[in-house]
């Protein structure tokens, strides 16, 4: 796989005019950082396809202002930014106590504000757009900007924004903070690559290194993180490889028929020299909807599912890799009884290793099927079950 860097000139870096640069920031610390950009299908105006939502300082009244500021583009090379800045103001600063609230003008509306990693996606449900955004929590003693944390502001425009919401926290079994949390959302599913900061609070104590850690929510709001234990893209935290160190997520994989592919930046370690070592883009590969598996603990297990309605269902499909064993299908009443002819014994078994198993029965289809709601049963022999398809 090859790619290209364009020489667009339309900004210099150091006197250099042929960048691929396209946007700059207005000043201030961490200038211009923690872009985010989508491609919005659904914008009748042109000139706003391209969306861009980051992190930059601007310049209030003689006063440098921290925060959300927003860009739009019909090509995602010409960009315009937002006339209003910042929509949301940020925070960052030194470990002090918050100030009183008679003394809060200047600082943001409401605590724990937004931050400079900026994630966007749309909401298909809500129909709105979401961005998740790194925060600070406070210290044991009170003091700010203890520990990095996530909290999510949607908007229907892009332009005004809720007030943040706090939803993803360091908890006490976390050795370390949540830098980031790159959300997108797949087959009815919000999934999260979470940058794990292996730093204790003030950035004290740990590696530096941050790989990403995968978390799962139904409605975007409330996470659960079940695979801790394991990070999704891990790093090696030794040698001099360009992600041996940290990883910095995207929130737009993309997804081939057998594969999806997870874009990332970055660089060998948190106090790495950017000027003279290794940095850059990489991807991960992932097989198809095979982020996790259902598995027997000692040989043979059963999935149930739900009830679901079944009756205007044609064709079932597994993602299961039963290369060393087998997979048997069936049909249970939503009350919980074996249905005739769609049994365990009249399933045909499913061996190998594919992303579509068709599942069949000796004698009947699903055509056959009565309308109503089911509850499907997958037996494993040896097998793992990664996803499950109705086409209707």
């Amino acid at each position: 796989m090859k790619w290209k860097k364009p020489n667009l000139g339309l900004y210099d870096y150091n006197g250099e005019r042929n960048t691929n640069i396209v946007l700059i920031g207005n000043g201030g610390r961490s200038v211009n950082y923690g872009a985010s950009v989508l491609v919005d299908q659904f914008d009748p105006d042109k000139l706003r396809r391209y969306k861009m939502a980051y992190w930059d300082f601007v310049d209030v009244s003689g006063r440098q202002v921290p925060g959300l500021c927003v860009a739009f583009s019909a090509d995602g090379i010409q960009w315009v930014k937002h006339s209003k800045a910042p929509l949301l103001q940020g925070a960052y600063g030194d470990p002090t106590q918050p100030p009183l609230s008679a003394e809060s003008r200047g600082e943001p509306t409401t605590r724990p504000a937004i931050s400079d990693v900026i994630d966007l996606m749309w909401d298909p449900g809500l129909e709105r757009f979401v961005i998740y955004s790194k925060t600070w929590i406070d210290a044991p003693d009170g003091r700010r900007f203890w520990k990095r944390a996530i909290v999510r502001t949607e908007s229907k425009d892009f332009i005004q924004w809720s007030v943040p919401q706090l939803i993803m926290v360091p908890d006490d079994d976390d050795p370390g903070q949540i830098h980031g949390a790159s959300v997108f959302y797949l087959h009815g599913t919000f999934l999260a690559l979470m940058q794990r900061l292996d730093f204790g609070g003030f950035d004290r104590g740990g590696s530096g290194n941050m790989p990403a850690e995968l978390g799962s929510s139904r409605d975007g709001v409330h996470w659960q993180r079940p695979f801790r234990e394991r990070m999704f893209l891990p790093v090696t935290g030794e040698g001099d490889s360009f992600d041996a160190g940290c990883l910095w997520t995207s929130s737009t994989p993309i997804h081939l028929p057998e594969e999806t592919r997870f874009y990332y930046g970055a660089y060998p370690g948190w106090n790495s020299d950017l000027e003279n070592e290794s940095t850059g883009i990489g991807f991960a590969t992932l097989q198809r909807d095979r982020f996790v598996a259902i598995e027997p603990q000692d040989r043979i297990a059963q999935v149930t599912l739900k009830p679901i309605e079944l009756g205007n269902v044609k064709r079932l499909t597994l993602n299961a890799d039963a290369a060393a064993g087998e997979v048997r299908v069936e049909l249970l009443t939503a009350e919980g009884y074996r249905v005739a002819n769609f049994t365990r014994d009249h399933s045909i078994a499913i061996a190998g290793d594919s992303l579509q198993h068709p599942v069949k029965w000796k004698k009947k289809t699903m055509a056959n099927l009565a309308p109503g709601r089911y509850q499907l049963r997958v037996h494993l022999n040896n097998a793992k079950l990664f996803a499950l398809t109705a086409e209707r």
